[in-house]
């Protein structure tokens, strides 16, 4: 919902999230899942290929899934956790 409200064009969502991604520390994001969502719906978002490697290899690293560091580097980047 996050994403959404700040997005207005098709194409916004993947530049807002590939900033998003170029912007915060992978190793350092607390995983998470969604905040507040009663229904989810799933959004598929093409990345380039070096940020999809690095989130995919982080999440690994970390033992968890790339959705969970998606959505808490989403979080960290507008300042709704520590």
């Amino acid at each position: 919902m996050i994403l959404r409200r700040r997005t207005k064009r098709r194409g916004d969502l993947i530049a807002l999230i590939t900033e998003i991604l170029e912007s915060v520390n992978l190793k350092d994001v607390e995983a998470t899942g969604p905040v507040g969502v009663r229904q989810r719906s799933a959004t598929t978002v093409k990345l380039p290929k070096t940020l999809h490697t690095k989130l995919k290899r982080t999440a690994l690293e970390r033992s968890v899934s790339m959705n969970a560091l998606l959505n808490g580097a989403v979080l960290q980047h507008f300042g709704k956790q520590g």
